[in-house]
């Protein structure tokens, strides 16, 4: 779902012609079986005041199948990334996290390469008016800087109203957005589309509105499987938008660490925003058709299989970087270099670029000729290649670039 930036004038624009009735959400389309009422808002216009979860809903054998499914995935990939395994989770998690923060940014407009993003965290630039392209890396930045700190909450218990303001916080730092209240519940009247297609619930019913979305995600549901009440969560905070600015973001990394801490997991390894923007019309329709007809089943649907095609390429990316992880440490020892090459190689893989700074610090050296040595060495293996007209000297590791963010 959208949240448009407007400047005063088309504001002015806006007002004049929805107050002739041009722009107001079509209450005809919310029939017997949504699951909310309308209710008035500013200048006479109706919200959508979602009821609160769970709906009475029958799943499908459709689902059942999907779930299944979905559950076998969860278990592979628990296999995969155990920690007798993956000793530093970092070398697949962090580029699962930048492509998630890549994808679930674009959904809301903001554009930017895997190769800015890597670039802007190795050195981050000043995220000024002048550059708008600085200002949307630092955006894609502080979305994976989101998704990080969500990681690190999941080994804290269990999600609470004040994590979620406080992931908005990081979001929305220093960023387009951060003059809209970080980390505070709106009190405002927010507006979904140019057209008002939707508009949530007033502000002074946000807050109990997430009183008691917090309360059921909180509380056990024997009733529905992990997976579908993460689904539902995540629709009804979409529905309340309680934040002025960054919703759809933060909604989607909820959405990851209730998928993971629901079926015991300490991280977070699906992500779905990949799927979601592929199929991006769908998942906005999904969102709205639950609001208007209730139709959770084709939104419950959905998201299973969103579900299973990012569990399958998480899976598939996964056993491509351990590959080629091996592989690498294989050539790395066949030509006998120092044992802390192999801490190189495990910082290559959580970020595939580098100047011979970063290396030096990664390597535990004294002196910028030996990380430089080091890096000429790597090089003259195949593992990294120079960015052309890039200063400082950097190199990066196209290999694990292109399994973290090619197309599967």
């Amino acid at each position: 779902m959208y949240f448009y930036n407007l400047d005063q004038q088309d504001w002015s624009v806006l007002e004049s012609e929805r107050l002739q009735g041009w722009f107001e959400m079509d209450t005809g389309l919310f029939g017997m079986r949504s699951p909310g009422e309308l209710v008035e808002v500013d200048h006479g216009e109706s919200g959508f005041l979602p009821r609160p979860l769970p709906p009475e809903v029958v799943l499908t054998s459709e689902q059942h199948e999907l779930i299944a499914e979905s559950r076998e995935l969860l278990g592979e990939i628990r296999g995969l990334t155990a920690p007798g395994l993956l000793p530093n989770p970092g070398i697949l998690l962090r580029p699962l996290q930048r492509q998630e923060a890549l994808r679930s940014s674009s959904l809301e407009g903001t554009y930017a390469s895997d190769e800015e993003l890597l670039l802007y965290e190795l050195e981050p630039v000043a995220a000024d008016d002048a550059s708008k392209a600085a200002a949307q890396w630092a955006e894609v930045f502080n979305n994976d800087l989101a998704l990080q700190m969500a990681e690190e909450m999941q080994g804290q218990g269990e999600l609470t109203l004040w994590s979620v303001r406080r992931l908005h916080q990081i979001l929305l730092a220093g960023v387009r957005g951060q003059e809209k209240k970080p980390g505070a519940f709106r009190v405002d009247q927010v507006y979904i589309g140019k057209d008002h297609r939707f508009i949530p619930p007033p502000g002074y019913l946000v807050g109990q509105c997430m009183e008691a979305l917090e309360a059921y995600w909180q509380t056990a549901d024997k009733d529905y499987p992990a997976l579908v009440r993460a689904f539902y969560v995540h629709y009804q905070f979409e529905a309340i938008h309680p934040f002025l600015d960054g919703n759809g973001r933060i909604g989607r990394v909820l959405l990851s660490v209730m998928i993971a801490q629901w079926h015991g997991m300490d991280r977070s390894w699906v992500f779905l925003s990949e799927y979601f923007e592929k199929h991006r019309d769908e998942y906005v329709d999904g969102l709205f058709r639950v609001s208007t007809a209730g139709d959770w089943d084709g939104w419950v649907t959905f998201c299973l299989r969103a579900m299973v095609s990012q569990g399958q390429e998480t899976i598939a990316r996964c056993r491509a970087m351990l590959a080629l992880r091996q592989e690498w440490r294989e050539k790395v020892q066949e030509i006998d270099l120092k044992s802390r090459a192999f801490r190189l190689v495990d910082r290559l893989f959580s970020l595939p670029v580098i100047d011979v700074a970063s290396a030096e610090k990664a390597l535990g050296v004294k002196t910028y000729q030996t990380a430089l040595a080091d890096l000429e060495r790597f090089e003259s293996l195949g593992l990294i290649e120079r960015i052309e007209g890039r200063y400082p000297l950097t190199f990066i590791a196209q290999g694990v670039r292109r399994i973290a963010h090619g197309p599967y």
